[in-house]
């Protein structure tokens, strides 16, 4: 569908008065910033109504129309339904018209360039970059067979909206069932590469991608403007756009960024400086609600130095203050002289910025005495997804462990905004009217620009900076969600890029607040449940130095955290340290057990990973005895139904189903899958793991016909809550080539399990101890073996082997299994002669 918007130009005229009204719809009520608009030369009665055929007005509607009508027909096949709904547009863009000029010169069609388009639109935070873009892009839609918008700036993502790209082109085999993209990194870059591959498809060349605020290829040079970041050359998220958009050979691609290294990427560039006296008068008088002609405007503009970014903060403030332009000209004069005397090195265009956001940033704690507050704790956080659950969710947990909190290490006040959604509003609503934040239209969230987050944490002082930095690594911490939240997954990956945000540049603190463990423990969490335990061990393990230095052994924040660490261990394999640190831990948590509930649930968690621990290692007694602890804890404190309690009756299945009790584990099973389905619902990720543990034991007892219908509903399912490189979705794969193999399918057992294998290398690396890998190698070598394939048995035991030696040791069952099976293999190996044509194509040496 193509839509074209326009707007009135005239006045109305009532009666004998004339111009009582500008307009009577204004153009920023008249049009969709997402869909291009246009002006007419009349008033709101004259809209459809015209002279003549050759009316000016009807000349260009007419066109328009002809434009839609024609659109369709142009690339059927490749048409895509333009997709800037996430773009930050505003309706109050003017200017830049010899900017625009210069971009339609290189981009429209008939540009004699390469055969893929690329500019570079680059300048000074807050020029209109990213409005210059759109505006080229809403002004020649018709010229496309389709407009993207992807987010460039962080390499996350980027990646996660270049991957969404896949649900709206016919490249199906990317997605699963409901057509959703993966969530994993594994989905993610076969959807980026699928999408690519489409885009390089012959005759489909005419679409244009905006990569927005891009920051960069890695170490770029530091400069010394606030506007570029004084830190910039240290900070860990800058990443190389190129591999993004080179292999594309076709296609229009604008990027817009800061960085003027990037401008080398491309023989046309486009640096936007400070705008004209013109545009500056309507950029002002556009947010300022005042005349062009009111005395003051022109001088203003030219102390602001022509700054569209602090012209409209300027319009802002004025129009909110209710200031004479003269009068705020005043203001302006005095600010700039504090400022330069205190930083006699800033430029004009800091000076201007700096200049307006201190006088807005005074005027707005005026009408309430937090916002400044507030505007330190958003500056460590990802600005453009602020939204009232990253304070909100986390209250309770934080009441629980930090109750006494001192002033100085997590504030009243924030406390306060937690529990009180109005008090939220009020304030985001004063950030909004001095332009510090503005509104997302597609979500519930807010934009902050991140100049203004620079600004902002450039002004701190060293104990504002440490007490806001911490505060955001609690709230993005404790605001993880609990297993019983039905948007459970999704608020995790909500969360993931404020972790890293509030991260950067977070010291080792030498003596950390509890307050701050209690966010990094949390935070710890969030990277494990999301696969990330390279970067969560590295993070967990430095909180838990500094933790047990600061606060001793047993402080329970402490112990949470080696806990969690515990947890990750097992993950990787690591099981003896997993072992002796959990059973360390779960001897001091049970020292000093506390009353609360909070610290109760921790006890019961150590309990639980410690029984699951145990079940790897093959202890089944005391795997059994921990995890009944564990079952009838979580049973007093929070009742049978309770998420955390049906978890307890899965994880006891588990053993009672390894021990050969299958009837017993049947009945565990089928009870926490009747609560799930009560408390949780079908589509839980945890309702999934208990159905997949039932099938596997109607595997065990030859009800395949069940089994498979299980497994195969939790195939398509699985990836859709966790995704595809999620070691529950693995998980199911191996289960499913077990299953095969009971049934006699050797070559569906094979096809399963070298999907799992895959999966296991590509997310935790071929050289991982992961006990689950290991079994997999195990199984996908007794399939080759059942099929005489003995090269691909052999090299898949071997792998299997020297994984369960080193993770569970010479003595263990499973490595004693292992080892008999490698030894029957060998001597077959032995006695016969080996056929090319029996071996596997997939399967290519061993794994370690």
């Amino acid at each position: 569908m193509f839509i074209f918007n326009f707007f009135e130009t005239q006045p109305m005229r009532w009666g004998q008065i004339s111009n009582t009204l500008p307009q009577v719809v204004s153009k920023k009520s008249a049009v969709m910033p997402e869909h291009p608009h246009g002006s007419l030369d009349v008033n709101h009665t004259e809209l459809n109504k015209f002279a003549s055929s050759e009316d000016a007005n009807f000349l260009k509607v007419r066109r328009e129309i002809e434009n839609a009508l024609s659109f369709d027909a142009k690339w059927p096949e490749f048409l895509l339904k333009p997709d800037l709904s996430r773009a930050p547009l505003i309706n109050t863009f003017v200017g830049r018209n010899e900017e625009l000029q210069k971009l339609e010169h290189c981009l429209l069609p008939g540009a004699k360039i390469q055969d893929q388009r690329v500019v570079i639109i680059h300048g000074l935070g807050g020029m209109g970059k990213t409005q210059l873009a759109l505006k080229y892009a809403l002004g020649h839609r018709e010229c496309y067979s389709g407009i993207l918008w992807l987010n460039g700036r962080t390499e996350d993502m980027l990646r996660n909206d270049f991957a969404a790209i896949a649900k709206k082109i016919p490249i199906r085999m990317v997605l699963d069932k409901r057509g959703d993209v993966p969530s994993d990194d594994i989905g993610i870059t076969k959807a980026i590469k699928a999408v690519q591959d489409w885009f390089n498809t012959p005759n489909n060349s005419q679409w244009l991608l905006i990569f927005d605020n891009v920051e960069g290829v890695p170490n770029p040079e530091p400069q010394n403007s606030l506007s570029e970041g004084v830190q910039a050359a240290a900070d860990p998220s800058y990443y190389d756009i190129r591999p993004y958009y080179e292999p594309m050979c076709q296609g229009t691609i604008v990027i817009t960024t800061r960085r003027r290294v990037l401008s080398e990427l491309s023989s046309f560039n486009l640096e936007l400086l400070e705008v004209s006296l013109d545009d500056g008068i309507s950029i002002l008088c556009d947010a300022s609600k005042r005349s062009r002609h009111e005395e003051g405007v022109e001088a203003l503009v030219g102390q602001l130095a022509n700054f569209p970014l602090a012209l409209h903060n300027a319009g802002c403030y004025i129009n909110r203050k209710v200031l004479s332009t003269r009068d705020c000209l005043e203001l302006y004069k005095e600010g700039s002289k504090v400022i330069l005397a205190e930083k006699p090195l800033f430029s004009k265009y800091d000076c201007s910025v700096m200049t307006t956001w201190t006088k807005s940033i005074k005027a707005a704690q005026v009408e309430h005495a937090s916002v400044r507050k507030i505007l330190g704790v958003l500056s460590f956080l990802e600005n453009s997804d602020i939204w009232y659950g990253i304070f909100a969710l986390g209250y309770d947990r934080r009441i629980t462990w930090i109750p006494n909190a001192k002033e100085e290490q997590f504030p009243s006040w924030l406390t306060s905004m937690s529990r009180d959604r109005a008090t939220f509003d009020a304030i985001i609503e004063i950030l909004g009217a001095y332009s510090f934040v503005s509104r997302k239209i597609d979500s519930d969230g807010y934009y902050i620009h991140p100049l203004v987050q620079e600004w902002v944490r450039s002004e701190l002082s060293s104990v504002e900076h440490s007490l806001y930095q911490t505060a955001a690594i609690c709230l993005i911490g404790t605001a993880r969600p609990g297993l019983e939240l039905p948007t459970y997954c999704s608020v995790q990956q909500r969360l993931l890029p404020h972790a890293y945000c509030s991260l950067k540049r977070f010291p080792d603190p030498e003596e950390p607040s509890e307050v701050a463990l209690l966010g990094l423990h949390g935070i710890g969490y969030v990277f494990f449940e999301r696969g990330r335990y390279a970067e969560g061990i590295e993070l967990v393990e430095r909180a838990l130095a500094s933790g047990r230095e600061a606060l001793g052994l047993e402080n329970p924040l402490v112990l949470n955290l080696s806990s969690l660490l515990a947890r990750f261990y097992r993950r990787e394999g690591r099981l003896p340290e997993a072992y002796d640190l959990a059973s360390q831990t779960l001897e001091m948590q049970d020292r000093t057990p506390g009353s609360n509930e909070g610290p109760l649930l921790e006890i019961l968690e150590t309990t639980t990973i410690l029984g699951l621990i145990c079940y790897n290692q093959g202890k089944e007694s005391e795997a059994e005895s921990q995890l009944l602890r564990a079952v009838d804890g979580r049973e007093r404190l929070l009742g049978e139904e309770h998420p955390l309690t049906l978890q307890a009756y899965n994880n006891l299945g588990i053993v009672y189903e390894y021990k050969g009790d299958l009837a017993i584990a049947e009945n565990t099973y089928l009870k926490a899958l009747s609560g799930g389905k009560k408390s949780l619902g079908t589509d839980h990720v945890a309702y999934l793991d208990y159905l997949q543990n039932l099938a596997n034991v109607y595997g065990k007892q030859r009800r395949f016909v069940e089994a498979e219908r299980a497994l195969l509903t939790l195939a398509a399912e699985g990836p859709k809550r966790v995704g595809k490189g999620h070691p529950s979705t693995l998980a199911i794969l191996n289960n499913l080539g077990c299953l095969y193999q009971d049934m006699e399918d050797l070559r569906e057992a094979e096809r399963m399990l070298q999907k799992a294998l895959q999966g296991y290398r590509d997310n935790f690396g071929p050289d991982s101890l992961n006990v689950h890998m290991a079994n997999t190698l195990f199984n996908l070598g007794d399939v080759y073996l059942s099929q005489g394939k003995l090269i691909d048995a052999r090299d898949a035991l071997e792998g299997a082997f020297e994984k369960r030696q080193n993770a569970l040791g010479t003595d263990h069952e499973k490595t004693k299994q292992t080892a008999q099976k490698l030894k029957t293999v060998l001597q077959r190996l032995a006695e016969e002669p080996i056929l090319k044509d029996t071996q596997s194509e997939e399967f290519v040496g061993s794994s370690s």
